[in-house]
C-alpha cells in the first residue's frame, strides 16, 4: 500500500526551493500518494500543475535563524506576521481530514509548526535544511530542541548547510543534493568576443549582493565596454508600504538605491523580467553570477551548468559539491565589491566555454534527480 506524504511549503512565491521542489515530486508521486499546503502565490500555482492535491492556506509560520536573515532591529516587526500565520494556520490545519504517514516540511526555518503537525497527524516528520544557521544563540537553542524532540529525519542539501546544525542533529540528517534535469546535449550560447554577458537570477535582495554587484558593473563599464549585466527579475516597485518597510530598515526597497544610482539609464544593466522559462534565460547570458551573501550556493548555479555556463560565486569555501574553482566557475569571499570585480575580470581572462563544458559534468554528476529521488523513496521508506 502506497504512504501518504504532506509537503509543506513555506513560501508563496516560486524560487529555488519550490523549484526543486516541483522536480522531485514528478518523480515520487508515481509511488506515493501526495497532497500539499502552501500560500497562494506563484509557488502555488505551479505546484497545481503537478495535479496534486493543494490546500491553500493564508501563511505557513516561520521564524529565520539563517546565517544571513535572522531577526535584529526593526526586522523583529516580521514576528508579527508570523504570529498571524501561526493562528490562522492552526485554524485551516483543522480542515484538513486527512492522514498521513509523512510530512515533508520545505525549510527548516518553518520549524514553529513541527509541534502541531505532529500533535495533529502523529505521523513521521521530515524537514528540509536549504539554508546555513547561526551556530549559537537563544532563537537557535529554541529551534534546536524543536528539531531534536519533534523532527524524525533532516535533509540538508549540501556540506555547507550540514555544518551549521547542532552536532545533535547531524546523526539524524542526510545530505541530498538538489537535482535537475540534464539536457541531453550542451546548450552553449556562442560566444559573443566583443562583450561578456552577465546574468543574475532571482530576486533584489540585500541578501543576494545586488548591491555590491550594481555598483561593479558600474565600475567596470566607466572604462570598458567589455561587460554587460541582464537581470532575470522584475524592477523594484515603489509604493507606500515600500516606503514604510525601507524607512524601518525591515527590508530594503531598491527602487530608491536603483534611482540614486540612474540605473535605469545605464545600456550595460538591463532588467529583462521574471521569467519561467530557463531555457530563454540561459541562452541570453554567457556566465551567471551569483554573489550571495549568505554563504549558500542556489539552484541557479546548476541551472546555469545545465545549460553549460559558468559561474562566480561568492562562497566561503571553493570545495563545493556545485562549483570548483577555476575549473567550472570561480569562487570568491568575503561579499564585496573588490572581490567580486575581481572575480569577474578573473574569468573574463579564462576559456568561458572550456568553464561552461567543465559545469556541466562536474553538475550532472552530482545532481542526477532520479538518482536523489532513489535517496529520498529509501528515507521514505525507512522511517
Amino acid at each position: 500500500m502506497k504512504k501518504k506524504i504532506l509537503f509543506i511549503h513555506h513560501h508563496k512565491h516560486i524560487g529555488g526551493s519550490s523549484k526543486s521542489l516541483i522536480q522531485i515530486i514528478q518523480i515520487l508521486k508515481q509511488k506515493y500518494y501526495i497532497e500539499m499546503i502552501c500560500p497562494q502565490g506563484s509557488a502555488f500555482d505551479n505546484f497545481k500543475k503537478l495535479n496534486i492535491k493543494i490546500y491553500d492556506f493564508i501563511g505557513v509560520p516561520s521564524f529565520d535563524n539563517s546565517f544571513y536573515g535572522y531577526y535584529k532591529n526593526f526586522r523583529w516587526l516580521l514576528i508579527l506576521r508570523e504570529i498571524f500565520f501561526y493562528i490562522t494556520f492552526i485554524m485551516q490545519l483543522k480542515k484538513i481530514k486527512s492522514n498521513y504517514d509523512i510530512v515533508h516540511i520545505n525549510e527548516i526555518t518553518a520549524f514553529p509548526i513541527l509541534k502541531i503537525i505532529k500533535k495533529r497527524f502523529n505521523c513521521k516528520i521530515i524537514i528540509h535544511q536549504r539554508v546555513t544557521l547561526k551556530t549559537s544563540g537563544i532563537t537557535i537553542k529554541w529551534m534546536n530542541n524543536i528539531l531534536k524532540k519533534y523532527s524524525d529525519k533532516i535533509i540538508s542539501i549540501d556540506r555547507f548547510c550540514f555544518n551549521t546544525l547542532n552536532n545533535s542533529l547531524k546523526k539524524k540528517t542526510k545530505i541530498v543534493l538538489n537535482s535537475i534535469n540534464f539536457k541531453k546535449k550542451i546548450n552553449v550560447k556562442k560566444k559573443n568576443n566583443k562583450k561578456i554577458i552577465l546574468g543574475f537570477v532571482g530576486h533584489t535582495t540585500n541578501a543576494k549582493g545586488i548591491y555590491e554587484l550594481i555598483d561593479s558593473l558600474i565600475y567596470l563599464t566607466k572604462n570598458s565596454k567589455k561587460f554587460k549585466l541582464k537581470i532575470f527579475s522584475n524592477k523594484p516597485q515603489f509604493n507606500l508600504l515600500a516606503r514604510i518597510i525601507h524607512y524601518l530598515r525591515i527590508k530594503d526597497d531598491f527602487y530608491y538605491y536603483f534611482q540614486k544610482k540612474n540605473i535605469y539609464s545605464i545600456k550595460e544593466i538591463v532588467f529583462m523580467g521574471f521569467l519561467n522559462n530557463l531555457s530563454k534565460i540561459y541562452k541570453e547570458i554567457d556566465v551567471l553570477i551569483f554573489p550571495n551573501k549568505t554563504n549558500a550556493i542556489g539552484r541557479p548555479v546548476f541551472e546555469a551548468a545545465s545549460f553549460g555556463l559558468p559561474s562566480i560565486v561568492c562562497i566561503n569555501k571553493s570545495k563545493s559539491e556545485y562549483i570548483k574553482d577555476s575549473f567550472s566557475g570561480i569562487t570568491y569571499y568575503p561579499a564585496n565589491k573588490i572581490n567580486l570585480i575581481g572575480a569577474i575580470k578573473k574569468i573574463s581572462e579564462l576559456n568561458i566555454k572550456i568553464l561552461g563544458k567543465n559545469a556541466y559534468h562536474f553538475c550532472k554528476k552530482n545532481f542526477n534527480l532520479k538518482k536523489n529521488a532513489i535517496i529520498l523513496d529509501k528515507i521514505y521508506k525507512n522511517l
